[in-house]
Order: structure tokens, then sequence, then C-alpha cells
């Protein structure tokens, strides 16, 4: 689909030292960063252990009561149980407050629930397993679940059980009117909405922020703990699985999410977990190279794929076991799982994308496919595929007899979490993000659904926002990119959520040469020629992955603008410079 090229800035400095300058400064305003306090905050991270609960927004009360009913619980050797998620910023959340409370001396398991057993979520389903393994618990602590859990919150009052929560997920809201599900792309004429108030299950202690991920709270609610034990910080070995969950969840990296990310990275790379190890080891990565890619793009899809197609409790094991035989079958099992994952993936993305060829997609401002044959294991990742290549905000949903799962990823402007509370009382369960929710619902109530929420996607859902945007954030020319500008933008590092890798743009610039690459040539390779302020002409490799779409219907003897990022390329012993190209079209 082609993108609208939407650029922030252009670099109008004469010389190299004044354009970098710019640029870097640019870079930063794009973030929020403008004040010599946050250039210091951002380029050198506060460590998290200095970092106090009201920064990040957690209730100090709340953190207190929790903290002290823990503390008695671990000294009367009373039964905890920690309720996590099947994902990986569950698992890793599981395993901080786990691993923490454990060495604190309590009487404590872990529990994370079946997918299709147990649902997403504190359910009766879960307590009642835990029940019938464990007996009944004293004190239940969520993570990365339970903000919305109302039902499975009276459940745990009617057996007498306490209940914790910590979570990042979004509260519920009192019942309303007029939703603002839509924003124009500037986000300057957003819909009157009437202010509401959140409305939380009943818990003995409720440690919620939406500034972290899941982890991240459970890290905070690990440190508290342990100081009111008055130990030394049990969690220092856990920064790394703080960093995994950061990251793989998606939240911003500024802030406390990227000192988490951070100085969990700088453990990361020098683990000592076995599970770690062995994990780095299936996916041949050296563990001293890892970024917040790796974690993206290797961890978390192999934590993830348990959760999906098995039982996401050994991940858990992965991570926490410290035999190191134990941690390299876990690895092997762990990493086919992830390749059967990744096949399943691949059908059903080929059935739904058919499904939507079918159904029509120009007209329509939300996809809604539904099919029996689809796991509910990776519909997420079937609806994440569809919004990359439609760019509409898509539900995919795993039909079953009685009740059916559905995944559903968004596009930025539409707050799909809020779209779909429209029509809560169509669901069985319901929780989520703007950008990404699931749900349960009766399978005879799927068509009245699909049709109500494309009649309102078609209402609410401006016509402008279905159209992809490729933010870039300077124009700049070739000669801008050499060793001394690569090394200021890796000072931005961990990147991800709210601090991507940045994107530049160039041109016009000439196609001297470009082949296509890969075991199947699916890359193409080219080098890049443009005169610049230093009057002499430039030369710079590039590489394009994935396809040659840009490339179709474009005139390569012609001049043309390129949108890219820098990347250090190393072939044959030898390291320079290449561009990552993200686009490329016809010189402006």
């Amino acid at each position: 689909m082609e993108k609208t090229w939407q650029i922030g800035y252009r670099v109008k400095g004469e010389s190299g030292e004044a354009r970098q300058t710019e640029i870097i400064r640019t870079l930063l305003k794009h973030r929020g960063i403008t004040s010599a306090p946050q250039k210091q905050a951002f380029f050198q991270p506060m460590h998290p252990q200095k970092i106090s609960l009201k920064d990040v927004g957690i209730g100090v009360a709340e953190v207190r009561k929790a903290a002290k009913r823990l503390k008695q619980a671990i000294a009367d050797q009373e039964l905890i149980i920690v309720y996590g998620d099947y994902d990986a910023d569950g698992i890793t959340a599981t395993a901080i407050l786990w691993e923490t409370l454990h060495d604190l001396g309590g009487k404590v398991f872990p529990f994370i629930p079946h997918r299709e057993e147990h649902g997403y979520g504190l359910k009766q389903e879960g307590v009642d397993s835990i029940i019938e393994k464990y007996g009944k618990p004293d004190l239940i602590v969520t993570v990365d679940n339970g903000i919305v859990a109302f039902s499975g919150a009276q459940y745990c009052r009617d057996h007498k059980i306490d209940l914790i929560i910590s979570d990042h997920h979004q509260v519920k809201q009192e019942a309303r009117s007029n939703p603002a599900l839509t924003e124009s792309r500037r986000g300057r004429e957003k819909q009157e909405v009437r202010k509401r108030k959140p409305v939380y299950p009943e818990a003995l202690a409720i440690v919620h922020t939406d500034q972290l991920a899941g982890a991240g709270v459970s890290w905070f609610l690990a440190r508290e703990v342990a100081a009111a034990l008055k130990q030394p910080m049990v969690p220092n070995d856990k920064l790394e699985l703080a960093a995994i969950g950061t990251v793989a969840d998606m939240v911003p990296l500024l802030k406390t999410n990227r000192s988490l990310a951070k100085f969990g990275l700088e453990q990361l790379k020098h683990t000592k977990r076995p599970g770690l190890i062995a994990l780095f080891t299936e996916a041949q990565v050296q563990p001293v190279q890892v970024t917040t890619y790796h974690i993206n793009f290797v961890i978390a899809p192999r934590l993830n794929a348990m959760g999906r197609l098995e039982h996401a409790l050994d991940s858990l094991r992965l991570l926490c076991t410290r035999d190191e035989q134990r941690a390299i079958k876990l690895s092997v099992e762990i990493g086919a799982t992830n390749r059967e994952r990744q096949d399943l993936t691949f059908s059903a993305l080929r059935h739904a994308e058919n499904l939507v060829v079918s159904q029509g997609v120009a007209d329509k401002r939300l996809l809604f496919i539904a099919h029996e044959s689809y796991d509910q294991g990776v519909v997420g990742l079937v609806a994440g595929k569809l919004v990359e290549k439609y760019w509409r905000p898509t539900i995919v949903v795993s039909q079953e007899k009685i009740y059916s799962k559905g995944s559903v990823r968004s596009i930025p402007g539409v707050n799909i979490i809020e779209l779909l509370r429209t029509f809560e009382e169509e669901f069985v369960d319901l929780g989520g993000h703007p950008m990404a929710a699931g749900f349960t619902i009766e399978t005879e109530k799927i068509p009245q659904l699909q049709q109500r929420l494309e009649t309102l996607a078609q209402e609410q859902i401006a016509e402008e926002l279905l159209s992809p945007v490729l933010e870039i954030e300077c124009q700049v020319e070739l000669a801008d990119i050499d060793q001394g500008l690569y090394a200021k933008l890796d000072q931005f590092e961990p990147f991800g959520m709210g601090n991507r890798l940045p994107v530049l743009a160039a041109g016009p610039v000439k196609i001297v040469e470009w082949r296509l690459v890969g075991k199947d040539e699916r890359h193409v390779k080219l080098q890049l020629k443009a005169k610049s302020y230093k009057l002499e002409a430039v030369t710079l490799d590039a590489i394009f992955f994935n396809g040659t779409d840009p490339f179709a219907n474009l005139d390569t003897q012609k001049p043309v603008d390129v949108a890219f990022q820098v990347d250090e390329n190393e072939w044959n012993g030898r390291t320079g410079l290449q561009l990552m190209i993200k686009d490329v079209r016809p010189a402006a």
C-alpha cells in the first residue's frame, strides 16, 4: 500500500557540524526532550532503584497495603499464588514476583493460565485449578492482569481468598455515552467525551499504573516488598526480566521504561540464567549483542509461542530454572513450538487475506474475519499482519462451537478498546489497550457484532486515518550520513515504542546499481549516489528487505527520494554504514 510521507523537519545547516546538531536537536524535540535536564535524563537514565513510585504513577498507599499483607503471609507461611499471564510480559512479571517472594522465604507458587482451559486473566476456572493443585490459597497476587477481573475478584471473596491486583491495562470506566473513538491525524479534532470515573474490582490492594508494562509494575512491587522486609534489593537480578517484558509489551521506551530497558539490557547481555543462555544458543544469538530488536523478534516470540500453542508455564520454567540441562531441553522444545507457530500463522494469514479480498476492502473502515480453522493462539499475529497490509483496524476471531476468541489490532487515531466497549454487553469477556484488545464472545453473536462494529466504524473512523503514513523525522542529504552521526544516533538506544530508530529521508538521489539478493531473492541491494552541500558526490550502500513492491513501478533510471534508517553492516571482516530502506518514490 502506498504510503504518505510526513516529513517533520528539513535540515538547513551549511556545514557538517551544524547539520548534525540540527538533526540531533530535532530528534530529541520529537521525543519531547528540549531542556538540559530532560536531555541528561534521556542520555543518562536514572537507575530504576532510585525511581519513586510516584514517578511511575503507582499509588504509595496501595503498595504499602500490598507489602504489609505479603510480609504477613511470608512470616506466617501462608500459601501465596502469583497469578500471571501467558505472554512474554506476563511470564516475566510472574517470574520477577515469584522469585522475589520465594527468595524472601515465602510459601509461594506461580500460576500461568492456559489460554484455552482458563482464558485470559483472573477467572473462576483458574482459581479452581489452583485449589485443585495446591489447596485453597490464603493470598493471590495478579501480575499483568486483574484490573477488569470483576467476576474473578468476586470468586476469590466467595472463597475467602485475599486478593492483590497488580496490572497496567486500561481500567474499566463507568457507563457513558459519546465515546472518543477517533481523532484527526494531527490530533487536533478529538470528539467531545464526558468525564468518567474508573471502576475497580474489589481487592485488598490495587497496584496499578498505565505508564509501565506488567513486568515493570511487578518489578516495583517486588522492590517494595523486599524493602518492607528490610532485605537487600532481591530483584536486583530481575531487571533483565523487566526489560524483556517492557520491550515485548510495546510500551513507550521513555522515562522509567527507558531506564528499565537500558539497565535490563546491560544485565541481559551478561545473563547468568541458564534458560536465557540456552534460548540465545537455540536462536543463534550472542548475548553480548542483544538489543531491543532481539527481544522483539527472537526472545519474545519464543516465550509467546508456548502460550499460543502449548502452555506458557514451560516458558516460565525456562526463565527460572537453574539446571543447565533442563534449560537446554526446554529451549529446544520452545524453539520447535515457535516454528510450528510460524507455520500456523502463515497458513491462517493466507486464508484471512483471501477472505478480506473476497469481502472487498476498499469500502471498509474495519476488517472483521472469523473462521473455525484459526488457532486462537495466532489470531493476534494474523490481525497485526492484516493491519500492516491494509491499514485498517482488524478483528480476527478463532471460531468455536459455543464460545469464540477474538484478537484486535488498531491503527493510530482509533482507540479500539473504546470502540469495542460501545457494545460491551455482547462480550463474555473483554480487555485491552487503545491499540490492541482481546475478547470472548458467544459464537452465535459473531454476525451481529460484526455488523454493528462495521456500521459504527463507517460512522466514527475518519477516512484520512486509513491511508498509512510514513513518519520521517528529518530530510537530510546523503553526505550527512557518516560515522559521526551514526555514533550520535547510537546514543538514542534502546530503541522501541516512543523512541523508534529514526527514519530519515534524502533526495533526489541516483540509483547507481540494484540487484536482488538473499536465499529467495526477496531483498533488494542498492548503491545510491547524490551531490551534496560538500559539492562532491557521495555514494552509500543500501538494502530493502522482504519484497520489491516499492520498485515495481519505479523508473530506476530517474532520480528518487529514499526514506531510510542508518545501520552498520559487517561483510567479509569489513564494517561500513548501510541505509535500511523503508520506502522509495520518484524524486519530488
